[in-house]
């Protein structure tokens, strides 16, 4: 009778687990990646940062190329023609990173987020 209680028991805290963490991961995000802190990424906040702390601080990217994505804003039209951009896709949408040559270090200009679904 004893080793039916711990096998309901462990069964019961095991399930409680399961479930808490797939509530945690709704509604906070994934605690296992550090860009995905909340639903959806304030993208406003990683302008002015460099690209060496961005992948320090969140890992590499999983794309980049030359040029900035989607249309320019006008008034960076011609400033940036040497932009690169990143991009960090994850299970919930596609971070897009715009990067900047300042004073020899490459700097964010323009972050947009582009939810999936």
């Amino acid at each position: 009778m004893l080793g039916r209680k711990r096998t309901l028991g462990f069964t019961v805290a095991a399930l409680t687990g399961v479930v808490l963490f797939f509530v945690v991961e709704k509604f906070l995000g994934n605690p296992f990646d550090p860009m995905d802190a909340g639903r959806k990424p304030v993208s406003g906040q990683l302008v002015g940062m460099t690209s060496d702390e961005f992948m320090s601080r969140f890992g590499g990217p999983s794309h980049t190329w030359k040029g900035h994505y989607g249309n320019r804003p006008l008034n960076r039209s011609e400033a940036n023609s040497t932009a690169f951009t990143m991009t960090c896709v994850r299970r919930n949408g596609t971070l897009y990173l715009s990067f900047e040559e300042v004073n020899d270090r490459w700097v964010c200009f323009s972050p947009g987020w582009m939810p999936e679904g």
